[in-house]
């Protein structure tokens, strides 16, 4: 198991905040659904982005909260 070092941590988190902002403001769901908690799914996800040492733990994390949108297009896809 490796350690990922502090920097690509915060990096990873600010990238999280980023896409949570982007589909806070953006995302065609969250202006006519109101069950769905977007805040709660970024409160949920900060501590398995922050525990991710794995680029696949990160994105499945990442994945998580997008699963929350119930949006079969709003997914990750991880480069090869």
């Amino acid at each position: 198991m490796t350690h990922l070092s502090e920097s690509k941590r915060v990096e990873r988190l600010v990238g999280l905040c980023k896409l949570w902002g982007a589909i806070k403001y953006f995302h065609p769901y969250l202006a006519y659904r109101n069950d769905i908690d977007w805040d709660a799914a970024l409160v949920a996800v900060i501590p398995k982005v922050s525990a991710a040492n794995e680029a696949s733990d990160y994105a499945a994390a990442v994945q998580g909260m997008l699963a929350t949108l119930d949006d079969p297009v709003t997914r990750v896809i991880q480069q090869e």
